[in-house]
C-alpha cells in the first residue's frame, strides 16, 4: 500500500511538472507574439502618421487657415532643416478671398503669414472637380508632378440642411466625389524606402515619432500617397460610412487615429458656414466633447503591397 501511494504521488508530481512546463512554454510563446505585434504596430503606425518637410502636401477646405499655419510653422521652422530637402504645401479653400474674409475675420492675417513662409494659397478650389487639380499643377508649374499628402479636415457641405437623411446624402456625395478626384493625383512609390532614425532632424508634426520614412537616395522619389480625412464621431458622421465611400473610389483605409487639436498650436476649428463672435464656439471648444478621428486612405494596390511586407516581416520575426 505504501508503494502504491508513493507511485501515485510520483505520477501526480510528474503530471504537475508537465503542466508547468507546458504553461511556461505557452507563456513564452504568447510573450514573443505580443512583443512582435507591439513592435510591428509601433513602427508601422509611426511610418503612417509622419508628415515631414520633404512632403508635397495639399490641404483641402481650409476655413480660417489656422491649421495650415500651425502645420507650416512646425514643418518649415529653422530648427527643422530636414537635410535641406523641402517639398511644398498648398492650402486651399472653396471660398473666394472676399467670402473668406467675411466668414473668417482672422483668416487674412493667417494667409499673410503663410505667403511669407512660401506656402501657396488657392481660392475657389473645388476638391470634387478634376479641373481644380489640373489648375493646381499649372499654378505650381509642376507639370505631371503628384502629391503624397492630401489632407481634408472636417469636410462638410455647409448647406444648412435640416433633414438628417438629406444631410447625410449630401456629405456622402461630397466625400465620394473628393475621393474620386484626389486619388488620381496621389504619388506611387517608385523605389524602396528605408526607416532611418532622424528624430532630431525631421519634424513629424503633431506626433512624437522615433522613425520616419525617408527616400533611400537623394532622388525625388516620394512615398506612396495618402489621403487623410478627419471627422467628428457620433451622429450623423458615423452614418456617412467613410470607409465604404473610399472603397468605392478604389481606396483602402490603411489606419486611423484620434485627432488631437492641441498637437497643432494656434489651430482654431471653424465651421463651414463661418464664424460669428458670441455665437460660434471659440477656439476648439466644439471638438472637445467629441472624439475626432483621422482616417488615412491609400490605393488598394498600395494596401496589398503593405500587407505583403507586414506578412514577410512577421514571418522573419517568427524564425
Amino acid at each position: 500500500m505504501p508503494k502504491l501511494k508513493s507511485a501515485l504521488k510520483n505520477l501526480q508530481q510528474q503530471q504537475q511538472q508537465q503542466r508547468n512546463a507546458k504553461k511556461k512554454q505557452a507563456d513564452t510563446l504568447n510573450a514573443k507574439k505580443a512583443a512582435t505585434k507591439q513592435k510591428t504596430t509601433t513602427v508601422s503606425t509611426q511610418r503612417r502618421v509622419a508628415v515631414t518637410r520633404s512632403d508635397r502636401i495639399v490641404l483641402i477646405g481650409e476655413g480660417n487657415f489656422s491649421f495650415a499655419l500651425s502645420l507650416a510653422k512646425q514643418l518649415y521652422n529653422e530648427d527643422n532643416e530636414d537635410d535641406g530637402r523641402r517639398g511644398w504645401m498648398v492650402a486651399t479653400t472653396l471660398d473666394s478671398a472676399a467670402v473668406m474674409q467675411e466668414k473668417y475675420p482672422d483668416a487674412c492675417a493667417h494667409v499673410e503669414q503663410l505667403h511669407a513662409m512660401g506656402v501657396h494659397v488657392l481660392y475657389e478650389f473645388d476638391a470634387t472637380q478634376l479641373k481644380s487639380y489640373h489648375a493646381l499643377r499649372l499654378h505650381l508649374r509642376q507639370g505631371r508632378s503628384l502629391v503624397n499628402r492630401i489632407i481634408f479636415n472636417f469636410p462638410h457641405v455647409g448647406q444648412g440642411i435640416t433633414d438628417q437623411h438629406r444631410n447625410i446624402l449630401a456629405n456622402q456625395r461630397l466625400l465620394q466625389a473628393f475621393f474620386q478626384c484626389a486619388s488620381s493625383f496621389l504619388s506611387h512609390e517608385q523605389q524602396s524606402l528605408m526607416m532611418t532614425k532622424h528624430a532630431s532632424k525631421v519634424k513629424a508634426c503633431g506626433y512624437a515619432l522615433d522613425y520616419v520614412p525617408m527616400p533611400s537616395s537623394a532622388s525625388s522619389a516620394l512615398p506612396d500617397g495618402e489621403i487623410w480625412v478627419t471627422l467628428k464621431s457620433g451622429q450623423p458622421y458615423d452614418d456617412w460610412h467613410i470607409k465604404k465611400l473610399a472603397k468605392s473610389a478604389g481606396l483602402a483605409c490603411r489606419t486611423s487615429f484620434v485627432f488631437d487639436p492641441d498637437a497643432f498650436p494656434g489651430y482654431a476649428h471653424r465651421r463651414t458656414l463661418g464664424y460669428a463672435e458670441g455665437k460660434s464656439a471659440p477656439s476648439n471648444e466644439e471638438l472637445k466633447d467629441k472624439t475626432c478621428r483621422t482616417y488615412i486612405f491609400v490605393s488598394k494596390e498600395t494596401a496589398l503591397v503593405s500587407q505583403g511586407k507586414r506578412k514577410r516581416h512577421d514571418s522573419d520575426d517568427d524564425e
